[in-house]
C-alpha cells in the first residue's frame, strides 16, 4: 500500500562468505550474518544507517551501564559477580 509504514533491513552481500551469490533467498537465510545489515528500518522509522545506531544515544547507555555496574558492585562488597567455577 503507498504510504504504508514497514519493517526493512537492508544487507550487504558482498562479503566471502556470501559467494558465490546465486540464491538471494538462500543468502539470506544460510549465509548472511548479523555484522552485514547496514540499515533497519522499523515502522516506517529508521533506526540504523550504515551501521550507525540513530536513535540510541551511545554514550548515555555507557554512563547508565558503568553506574549500574558500580551499584551491584557495591552491593556484592566487591566480590565478582561472575562465577566460572560451575
Amino acid at each position: 500500500t503507498v504510504g504504508a509504514k514497514a519493517d526493512v533491513i537492508l544487507v550487504d552481500v558482498d562479503g566471502f562468505h556470501c559467494q558465490p551469490l546465486h540464491d538471494l533467498a538462500a543468502a539470506l537465510v544460510y549465509s548472511i550474518q548479523p555484522t552485514d545489515v547496514r540499515t533497519t528500518i522499523v515502522d516506517g522509522r529508521v533506526l540504523m544507517r550504515d551501521r550507525q545506531l540513530l536513535t540510541i544515544n551511545r554514550e548515555a547507555l555507557l554512563d547508565e551501564f558503568r553506574q549500574r555496574a558500580r551499584e551491584i558492585t557495591d552491593r556484592t562488597h566487591g566480590r565478582s559477580i561472575q562465577d566460572y567455577t560451575n
